[in-house]
């Protein structure tokens, strides 16, 4: 993994003298791919090199991301953008996605409208929290049961997750 420091074309005015000097804090290095600095208004990160224009322009319309990856599955088929909240996630997808009529169109394939379901091409979502602010107060006593279906991660997210993400050292 590299990190260009060279090329500042997703770095607002804000920033640039911080990245000019080699100062700007782009947080924790982690992953496989090769990445841009990317910085507007109060997000600052490097970028994998395949999202970061798309992640610059995101940021420039005011949406917020917490995480991306440009190959997933280290396969060339998924993409990963994460999204701090749901408002965020409609708010790129209203930028994204236009309202169009054409069966299994993009619109389709991100709604899930129209589809059959085993089309190709959709769209995939996960939930998940991952922002302790919304932890119950200290002291808390856990729930009295488990939750009734509890299943292993699955998801490509929580896969990610497991393989990419923990790899971080915690804190």
């Amino acid at each position: 993994m590299r990190i260009d420091w060279t090329d500042d074309r997703y770095v607002d005015e804000e920033h640039r003298a911080a990245f000019e000097a080699g100062t700007l804090d782009v947080g924790q290095l982690f992953g496989d791919h090769n990445g841009k600095v990317v910085a507007v208004g109060d997000q600052v990160a490097w970028i994998d090199e395949g999202l970061a224009e798309l992640v610059y322009l995101i940021w420039r319309a005011g949406v917020q991301t917490d995480e991306s990856c440009q190959d997933m599955l280290d396969d060339g088929t998924v993409a990963l953008l994460g999204f701090p909240d749901a408002d965020d996630l409609r708010s790129f997808l209203r930028l994204a996605v236009p309202y169009d009529e054409a069966p299994g169109g993009l619109y389709d394939r991100v709604s899930g409208c129209n589809l059959a379901p085993d089309a190709e091409g959709c769209w995939e979502y996960s939930c998940f929290r991952d922002d302790h602010r919304h932890d119950p107060p200290s002291g808390t006593p856990p729930p009295s049961r488990p939750h009734p279906n509890p299943s292993p991660p699955t998801s490509s997210m929580n896969k990610f997750r497991n393989r990419h993400l923990d790899r971080r050292p915690d804190g």
